[in-house]
């Protein structure tokens, strides 16, 4: 978990980054269903999944966030 923290970091991302645990304590990835990495959601303030995407597609997320009102 420490490698991701520092990509974060040296990246400078702005946004929550949740990590489920690992090994036999990976509870989050079964409740969101993750299969693979990374596994990008956006959720709405109530918590509702608005848009699940596997892997990295910058247009889907924008597209993403634009139907739900962000820029």
């Amino acid at each position: 978990m420490e490698r991701v923290r520092t990509y974060l970091q040296e990246n400078r991302f702005t946004f929550p980054v949740v990590m489920g645990g690992t090994g036999d304590n990976y509870t989050l990835g079964g409740v969101y269903g993750v299969e693979g990495y990374p596994t990008n959601y956006l959720l709405g303030p109530d918590g509702r999944v608005l848009w699940r995407g596997v892997g990295f597609d910058e247009a889907a997320l924008r597209k993403a966030l634009s139907d739900a009102g962000l820029k």
